[in-house]
């Protein structure tokens, strides 16, 4: 159920043409469908027949023999891909046979219907009063590691940490399922899934696995998921034993992660455990719903705490999964621990969490760089750890930076703004009056102020203000627009449901890409690459996207980028020179 995302594309585009030249050009897209299909390229045709369907709506004739190829097409695509499948599967069948008897087949037939394969030295009677690593895998591939100590004193481990001699290690996610026994006057300390032994147990549940493991800090509680790859999952928390059985069948359209993760976050549980495959859905979840539709963005928040001070990343999961993964780290609004953040000047040092009060982190702030270099901070505070970068900010404006400094500052922006780098827009507009610009480019100046380009301290505040206007050009036209009470043609086809009005289409080899104009509820912009798209009925959705803001330049100079074959997963790194300038 987790590992599959469900994406609702509904809603059509209307484009407007004559009769015989709509039928016309749909019919060349379906003689390239016809002949992608004849040579095996079967993703081409199908991109080509859905292009009929989105560009050439009422291009009726040719949609219906478009439909007719698409059984052919999905027939043939089918039967390529399991000819495919089984051809693999042969060919591990024929590994794992050759393998196989080199270990050992722990099952009991009366109670388990699925065994755990073991290296013969890893079985339990050869590793009795020792303590050591046991690994497994089941007759299913899911792999697990139990770690079994045995000594004269308890030692309460609930993980493991490997360190290779240069210092690099690795570990184990914190486990919250351990016991302790006592055997021959020696206590053993095993670290056992007891969720799993649950599962491998049960003749109802054991093609489920776990998906995450969540904890409360104050207590034993746990809240589990575990699934199945088919919609099928359940909940449960065998500690506390708050359901009949230990556990709670959850159905497949009841479930979200707006409710059964991002609320447990934001009351303050913890993640114990979660796959790759997990976090790969949540990350495209966050993708795809943040802000608008997600109620505990706190909880959010929590969870890309997680991912900044555990290290899963985009890179991260592109590696494991082998999928694009969108990066959502953009909305973070926190410091990984012991990262650092410059704000005006300031040097921000986020510390571990405050033992008084876990929601807080200890923050160390620097007067300047060399001042960090030294490590001579001029104090450390606690402050919220969700939204901890923009908490940093207001600290630092409330409490060192002089409000006057921001008001001047604000004033000479807007001089600049109408004396040079917007003189040539406002004396050709309709509109030319000093008290009209004046306000506008007051306006523009605030815009300016909340930008990463006005925190930039590489450079003059004319240099990155005049930077800030080139990038934005189309923003400040269309923000003039609205300010004068002008109306900007559009073309009313284009538009769709939910403020969204289509830009650009166009195909990343045989990947449809689009480029969206989102009208926001404060009337601001947002700008959106759209990758994988679907319309119908005047609404719009995609499967992974890259958001802009309201830097149209930026977006359209990237469109153009992925149309010619290239792709954007460093266009928002801002170690590169800033932005390459």
């Amino acid at each position: 159920m987790i590992k599959k995302l469900i994406y609702l594309f509904c809603g059509t585009l209307v484009l407007t043409a004559c009769g015989n030249s709509i039928e016309k050009k749909a019919n060349e897209k379906l003689v390239i469908a016809k002949a992608a299909y004849e040579r095996g390229d079967y993703e081409e045709a199908k991109s080509q027949i859905d292009s009929i369907k989105i560009l050439y709506p009422k291009a009726f004739e040719a949609r219906k023999a478009g439909q007719e190829l698409m059984l052919d097409v999905e027939t043939k695509a089918q039967q390529k891909t399991l000819a495919y499948l089984d051809s693999a599967l042969q060919v591990k069948q024929q590994e794992f046979d050759a393998i196989k008897d080199k270990f050992t087949l722990e099952k009991d037939a009366e109670y388990q219907q699925i065994g755990n394969y073991l290296w013969p030295t890893q079985t339990v009677e050869k590793n009795l009063h020792r303590s050591y690593l046991r690994f497994q895998v089941n007759e299913q591939g899911i792999m697990s590691m139990t770690s079994i100590y045995c000594g004269s004193n308890n030692i309460h481990h609930v993980g493991v940490k490997v360190i290779a001699p240069d210092g690099s290690f690795a570990e184990t996610p914190t486990s919250k399922d351990s016991y302790e026994t006592v055997d021959m006057n020696e206590k053993i300390e095993k670290i056992k899934n007891d969720i799993e032994t649950f599962l491998k147990d049960s003749m109802e549940h054991q093609n489920k696995h776990i998906d995450y493991i969540l904890y409360d800090p104050d207590n034993d509680n746990i809240f589990v998921l575990a699934s199945d790859d088919y919609g099928e999952a359940i909940e449960f928390t065998p500690f506390t034993k708050e359901y009949d059985g230990g556990y709670l069948e959850v159905p497949e359209w009841d479930y979200n992660f707006d409710y059964y993760i991002y609320n447990y976050l934001e009351e303050g549980k913890r993640i114990g455990y979660m796959t790759d495959e997990v976090h790969y859905s949540i990350w495209n979840s966050i993708h795809e719903l943040y802000p608008e539709d997600i109620d505990y963005k706190d909880g959010v928040q929590a969870y890309l705490q997680y991912c900044a001070d555990n290290g899963i990343t985009k890179e991260y999961l592109d590696k494991k999964t082998g999928f694009d993964t969108p990066d959502v780290m953009q909305y973070f609004e926190g410091l990984a621990i012991n990262d650092t953040m410059k704000y005006k000047g300031y040097i921000i040092e986020a510390d571990d969490l405050n033992l008084d009060n876990p929601k807080e982190n200890l923050v160390h702030i620097y007067e300047n760089e060399q001042n960090y270099d030294k490590k001579e901070e001029i104090e450390t505070v606690s402050l919220n750890t969700i939204g901890l970068k923009q908490n940093v900010r207001d600290y630092i404006d409330e409490f060192y930076i002089d409000k006057t400094v921001i008001e001047s500052e604000k004033a000479y922006f807007t001089f600049v703004l109408g004396y040079d780098l917007l003189n040539d827009m406002l004396s050709k507009s309709s509109t030319p009056e000093n008290d009209v610009s004046y306000d506008f480019c007051n306006m523009i100046a605030g815009e300016f102020l909340k930008s990463e380009e006005y925190k930039n301290e590489k450079y003059s505040s004319y240099e990155m203000l005049e930077s800030w206007v080139n990038d934005n050009k189309d923003f400040i036209r269309e923000q003039h627009s609205l300010f004068i009470g002008e109306t900007i043609g559009r073309d009313t086809t284009r538009m769709l449901d939910g403020g969204m009005y289509v830009i650009d289409l166009g195909y990343r080899n045989k990947q449809p890409v689009a480029l969206i104009e989102k009208t926001m509820q404060d009337n601001s912009k947002e700008y959106i690459i759209a990758f994988n798209y679907k319309i119908t009925d005047k609404k719009i959705d995609w499967a992974y996207g890259y958001y802009y803001n309201e830097n149209i330049s930026k977006a359209k100079q990237d469109f153009n980028k992925v149309l010619s074959g290239g792709n954007l997963v460093n266009t928002f790194d801002k170690n590169k020179k800033d932005k390459e300038r």
